[in-house]
């Protein structure tokens, strides 16, 4: 249709589905809602502008023009236009503002009229606008097929997730059934409370009415009371005793009363494991190393976690006792935190001091500190900042789920600001969760109020990476830095541009220092721009001014960038720095040349073009104080590189297992009889979740093979106990010819019992033949999990045939299950992912040392197993020093204790001091594996991934972490001072620190038996 025809025939407005909707008139002409209102308003009556035929119905009585509408919606989201994304199609001038979880719908305010949409979620163009940065980052950063393979990661990760759904529920059904029957137990023990209570009481009424009857009959034959028992049986004097000792309790019913006014209560909870949803939770949080490329452990970016809202009141510091302001936090994830922001003081012109700022392992103010830095001034003045962000000098690494408190004094009588209005656990980015709680304090610490809901502790500052500058490769421009280079102008800039022949992550600039020792620059301004100029389009700024210091040492320092720069091979880029003091700085001397290649990277300089205003002092190409380019190792440079893909994906990942009865498809199985069905009995060796079944599609392209029913009954009959009906038909067709078996879905999930026969059956009907099975892998088929799965030939019962075996031919294909027995774990996926992203776990060759390995052995028998607890604190720990300077390069460990049997080591960690929280010296990258096969490998050598230099006479701490679970071999008959090659070991009992638990004396007995070192 010509725009003619879906525009108004008066104001020519496009129609829409506002004021410009088309409203049919009587005659059959259609014009917008706007002008027929104009219209009425100003003739009281609607004449057709067209034919001049009266209307005399009000425009809001008219009918809509549903055709014409229909067809204005599909030219609108037809055509092309530059115009604004975010403008609603039907609304112009209104902008798309929600949008309904449930059917992906966009509204904008107009749209919601008269709807009532109730799972609307508000969307926001900021944060739209970073996710399509994501997506420009992948666009340009991986190829066809690279974007494809990770398509299908996602597809099959949400397949692998729909498994680990079915695991829950299972476990919820089963806690649920648990706690049913718990309330069953419980309401049959209270009825029967009740009913003895009641046949109490009637028992009470039978006795007085025998003791009655008794009186009567002696009443009668005038038998004396005094000669009762005399002259009765020895029954009747039984009766009478019985009668006679509940005679106290007639009339009292204190059981019955006390369960009146007793209401049976059944209070139970659901509880799932601690660590049900690990798993679910890792593979959801997978898909961002997918879009994004840069996984966690390269992300060195700064972020802010802000407890509080914004300032408000004063904190109090009163003097003359020993307060402390402490909040404990745990985190989820491993990071480093960099700073803190504490609330300034209260009021202009004053000053107050941080006496002391800690870092402490622990949920005490007395544990030990990890970090520290004293007599820090706080000074507030006029638009001052009222909280301030504490640098630390050095980044602190947190481990996950572990207790760390941030302690700090402050001194002075002006106060400072507080935080309030906040909630204990708060979520920053990346998925970083922090939890906080009170913190303990030790008997002479003071405290002004509970600072994990109030207080001057407002920002947390941290990194999920801090800047490993070893690994960064340096691309140095000049053979030195001396001579001078000056500032003339306020609006000079030191620019140069260049380009990689490779994608690279730009890290940071190596630039020169002052010339004079002891002075300091700044830079102003650190900008990365796309093109050769010096106002081209912005592509990085650094957020925060820096200082160059002379030192004495180093003439250049390096500038680490905020987070590293994605850059195009080829593409060209300028970098531009403003550099601002009295001083000259140093200049590069001896240029190298305008192509320098590092590691088959090469990068090519040139002349950037001055723009805007910018001036320059000389050619900062080939001369000037920007010396060094530092981009990321190579695992950064191929961020958006992925590792190995394995074909049966979902099943790695926890989800379905596929069985394949067959290795081949062939052609055909005839569905020719009215009675006929496909049939096989099958057993599972565990207990398992049948999720799905593979059919034979219909081999004629174009024709389709309809599933009728499928059944599974218990037994080997095809007339047995049905556990499994499907109640909906599914079609099976064949489009191209190149699906010839097809995944049906069971309706529900279906529990199968293990080592208990089942059998299948399922109704194929159609005019076309099916696909059937080639080479049969056997009726017995071990599946990796250990898990046996056999088929085996079923009767027929009732009218029941079949067209051949089944359970060795025919159109049953595959069978899909999830194991329920064996657990599927969030170690098992970390493997997973160290195939997918191997860049985060990769291992480097060990350092070849000279001369002969030498090792101490601190036992010199084995005892029984030493027992690894469940609850996961346990750690084995031992401090010790050596007598001389040495490598440590590997451990004797204990390996599993019954052979056979394996055992995993999740940490192997060397720290300073005798604690096991001390500052990390070695922090072993992957777990280590281990089985034992025999006698000889009761004690396993370990090899550190890179040799520990231990200095003499200074104390260490070894800390290990099994898997918890199975038991290890344990030495005895311990030695603490042994030596070898005149080198003498001193060991002693470790101090266990931040909730470490320990088993037993490790100086005595345990499972840390052997150093291994060089000289």
């Amino acid at each position: 249709m010509s725009e003619e025809g879906i525009c108004c025939p008066v104001c020519m407005e496009r129609f829409n589905e506002s004021r410009h909707s088309p409203l049919l008139l009587g005659c059959g002409h259609t014009f917008c809602r706007d002008c027929l209102c104009s219209l009425h308003k100003t003739k009281q009556q609607l004449k057709c502008p067209h034919c001049n035929k009266v209307d005399h119905r009000a425009p809001d009585l008219l009918p809509k023009n549903y055709i014409l509408s229909e067809v204005v919606l599909k030219s609108l989201y037809n055509t092309t236009t530059e115009s604004d994304p975010w403008s609603c199609k039907l609304h112009p001038g209104e902008n798309i503002a929600f949008m309904s979880q449930s059917t992906r719908q966009l509204f904008c305010s107009e749209c919601l009229n008269g709807k009532n949409v109730r799972d609307l979620i508000m969307l926001e163009s900021q944060s739209m606008a970073s996710q399509l940065k994501v997506f420009k980052d992948l666009y340009e950063g991986c190829s066809v097929h690279d974007l494809h393979l990770r398509a299908e990661v996602c597809g099959q990760l949400s397949e692998a997730l729909e498994g680990q759904k079915l695991r829950v529920i299972t476990t919820i059904d089963s806690a649920y059934m648990s706690a049913v029957q718990a309330l069953e137990n419980q309401f049959t023990a209270y009825k029967q409370r009740i009913a003895t209570a009641f046949n109490k009481e009637r028992d009470k009424l039978t006795d007085t009415k025998d003791l009655l009857n008794l009186l009567k009959e002696m009443k009668s034959g005038g038998v004396p009371m005094n000669k009762i028992t005399q002259s009765m049986p020895v029954p009747k004097q039984l009766q009478i005793i019985g009668a006679l000792m509940s005679i106290s309790e007639i009339g009292i019913s204190a059981d019955l009363k006390k369960l009146a006014y007793t209401p049976f209560e059944f209070q139970n909870k659901i509880e799932l494991p601690s660590k049900a949803f690990d798993v679910a939770v890792a593979i959801i949080e997978t898909p961002v190393h997918l879009l994004k490329g840069i996984g966690a452990s390269m992300d060195t970016a700064e972020k802010k976690l802000s407890r509080f809202g914004p300032p408000t009141n004063r904190w109090g510091i009163f003097e003359g006792r020993n307060q402390i302001e402490a909040v404990t936090f745990t985190v989820n994830k491993k990071m480093f935190i960099t700073g803190v922001g504490i609330g300034n003081a209260y009021h202009v012109g004053k000053t107050v001091k941080i006496e002391n700022l800690k870092v402490i392992n622990g949920s005490t103010t007395n544990s030990p500190a990890i970090y520290e830095d004293t007599n820090i001034d706080l000074f507030y003045e006029a638009n001052s900042s009222k909280v301030v962000k504490i640098s630390f000098k050095k980044a602190v690494e947190l481990e996950c789920d572990h207790d760390y408190t941030i302690k700090a004094v402050l001194k002075g009588d002006a106060g400072v600001f507080r935080g309030g209005t906040t909630t204990r656990t708060k979520n920053g980015e990346n998925g970083i969760i922090f939890k906080f709680k009170n913190t303990t304090y030790d008997a002479d610490d003071v405290k002004n109020g509970e600072n994990a809901d109030d207080g001057p502790i407002f920002d947390i500052y941290y990194k999920l990476s801090i800047d490993q500058s070893s690994s960064d490769m340096k691309f140095s421009r000049f053979e030195s830095a001396q001579g001078q280079w000056g500032f003339f102008s306020e609006h000079q800039v030191e620019a140069f541009t260049f380009s990689f022949d490779k994608p690279v992550m730009l890290s940071g600039f190596g630039v020169a220092n002052p010339v004079q020792e002891g002075s300091t620059c700044t830079i102003n301004s650190l900008k990365i721009l796309k093109g050769n100029s010096t106002q081209g389009q912005l592509v990085f700024e650094n957020p925060e001014k820096m200082t160059l210091t002379n030192n004495g040492a180093d003439p250049i320092t390096k500038i680490q960038l905020s987070s590293l720069v994605k850059l195009q091979a080829g593409e060209k880029y300028t970098v531009r720095i403003e550099i601002k003091g009295s001083d000259w700085v140093f200049r590069g001397q001896i240029f190298k040349g305008n192509v320098i290649t590092v590691n088959k990277i090469t990068l090519t300089t040139e002349k950037a073009e001055y723009a805007g205003g910018d001036t320059k002092d000389g050619d900062n190409e080939r001369d000037g104080p920007l010396i060094d380019i530092y981009i990321a190792s190579t695992d950064a440079v191929s961020a958006f590189g992925m590792g190995e893909v394995p074909d049966r994906l979902v099943e790695l990942a926890g989800g379905e297992t596929q069985i394949c009865r067959f290795e081949e498809t062939d052609k055909q199985w005839h569905l020719n009889s009215e009675n006929q069905v496909e049939t096989f009995s099958f057993s599972f060796s565990e207990d398992v979740l049948l999720t799905a079944l593979g059919l034979g599609n219909c081999v004629k392209v174009g024709n389709f093979i309809t599933v009728e029913n499928v059944q599974i009954l218990s037994g080997s009959c095809s007339i047995g106990p049905i556990i499994y009906n499907s109640t909906q038909q599914v079609c099976l067709y064949n489009h191209t010819d190149t699906n010839p078996v097809v995944k049906v879905k069971l309706e529900s999930p279906l529990k199968i019992t293990g080592n208990i026969p089942y059998t299948l059956r399922v109704i194929m009907r159609g005019e076309g033949k099916a696909y059937k099975g080639k080479k049969f892998r056997g009726a017995a088929i071990t599946m990796p999990d250990g898990i046996i799965f056999k088929s085996m030939k079923s009767r027929l019962g009732g009218t029941d045939k079949r067209n051949g075996d089944n359970e060795s031919a025919g159109p049953l294909f595959d069978v899909y299950y999830i194991p329920l027995e064996k657990p599927y774990s969030l170690d098992q996926y970390n493997e997973l992912l160290n195939l997918l992203f191997p860049k985060f776990t990769e291992k480097k060759s060990p350092e070849v040392l000279p001369g002969e390995e030498s090792k101490v052995c601190r036992y010199a028998t084995t005892g029984s197993s030493w027992h690894i607890n469940t609850d996961g604190k346990q750690v084995e720990a031992i401090s010790f020093k050596v007598s001389k300077n040495i490598r440590l390069t590997a451990l004797g460990l204990g390996n599993a204790h019954e052979e056979s049997k394996k055992v995993t080591i999740r940490k192997i960690q060397i720290r300073e001091g005798k604690s096991t929280r001390g500052n990390k010296v070695y922090n072993h990258s992957t777990k280590e594996k281990l089985i034992n096969i025999g006698e000889e490998s009761k004690f396993v050598r370990v090899g550190l991934e890179n040799p520990v230099i231990l200095e003499p006479e200074t104390w260490y701490t070894l800390r290990i972490k099994y898997k918890q679970g199975a038991p290890v071999c344990r030495g005895t008959t311990v030695n603490n001072h042994p030596s070898a090659n005149g080198v003498q070991f001193d060991f002693e009992k470790a101090k266990f620190d931040g909730g470490d638990m320990e088993n037993g004396s490790h100086e005595v007995h345990g499972p840390l038996r052997d150093f291994y070192f060089h000289l």
